[in-house]
């Protein structure tokens, strides 16, 4: 059967329209390539047969604007696995250890500043000069104490550094508190 221009070329269309998402690049290499191939192997330009040289025979060998989802396998399928030998494996878990070990000490090691900061806090009482508590004072201060280390774990101080501002500043008022006791 002979056909025109307009009946191959509305033939294409159906093809590429099957192919979506597909989407060939509009190249004259890519029309030359198809109307090569389809000469070489005698066949009629169908809507059927464009699509299956499309989709099967020339799909490695034309410029794909959008790749079909076939393609893309085949493609996925033939890049080099990432080969690791057991050395670098074992390297690699070894480190994850160490790294493993190092936040559980560092997380120990805060969970046991953060309870001295509670005491360090809880600790401090106010005594006046007959030595009577006064807890009025000492509920003022301690909750001073607090607003001090919840400000700076918000600013993300490390628990270590929170316990020895707590006891640097209890220390000073109760230096402080010692003087006042003293001159009365």
């Amino acid at each position: 059967m002979s056909y025109t221009v307009e009946q191959v070329w509305a033939n294409f269309q159906v093809a590429q329209k099957r192919m979506l998402p597909a989407k060939l690049a509009d190249s004259q290499a890519a029309g030359l390539r198809i109307a090569a191939y389809m000469k070489e192997k005698n066949l009629e330009p169908t809507p059927e047969n464009f699509y299956s040289v499309c989709a099967n025979g020339l799909i490695r060998d034309l410029p794909w604007a959008t790749k079909p989802a076939k393609l893309l396998a085949i493609e996925a399928n033939e890049r080099p696995i990432k080969q690791q030998s057991n050395v670098q494996v074992g390297e690699e878990i070894h480190r994850k250890n160490i790294a493993a070990e190092a936040k559980k000490k560092q997380d120990e090691e805060n969970a046991y500043y953060e309870k001295l900061v509670g005491e360090t806090i809880a600790g401090y009482v106010f005594v006046d000069r007959q030595g009577r508590k006064v807890y009025s004072k000492t509920e003022t201060f301690q909750r001073a104490l607090s607003v001090t280390a919840n400000q700076m774990r918000k600013q993300g101080s490390l628990p270590k550094a929170i316990y020895e501002r707590m006891s640097a500043d209890k220390a000073a008022r109760e230096a402080a508190d010692e003087a006042a006791r003293e001159r009365i």
